[in-house]
């Protein structure tokens, strides 16, 4: 990474919290790059994105995905393939009537985190 940085004529950088923040700034840039191809490809605009599994801890790539890419940034469940296992079985015996109910049972059942703040700009 500290070639690439450079390579391409970017400041290198020296310490661990200067490379994290490098990596979290490109991880950020990609969600962007792939929610432009997204929205183009479907031609609508998303106003969230939502972020599940163990990532969605990373508080600070929350904030920056949401500041990168203009949108709200919803960060949960962490257990995201147990809870979408366990939906697809509630939808498969018809307890969960539709993806949508599936979906609003998630969100009202697990914590999930709406990030804003200081790094979401509307």
């Amino acid at each position: 990474m500290k070639n690439a940085c450079f390579e391409t004529g970017q400041e290198v950088p020296q310490t661990i919290g200067q490379i994290a923040k490098v990596i979290y700034q490109s991880l950020a840039e990609c969600y962007k790059n792939v929610v432009n191809e997204i929205e183009s490809m479907t031609e609508k605009i998303y106003s969230s994105i939502h972020i599940v599994g163990g990532g969605s801890q990373a508080m600070y790539l929350n904030e920056l995905t949401a500041k990168v890419c203009q949108k709200q940034v919803y960060a949960g469940p962490v257990e995201a393939t147990a809870v979408g296992n366990i939906a697809a079985q509630m939808l498969s015996n018809h307890e969960l009537m539709n993806l949508y109910e599936a979906r609003k049972c998630i969100f009202d059942s697990f914590e999930i985190v709406k990030v804003e703040g200081e790094y979401y700009v509307s």
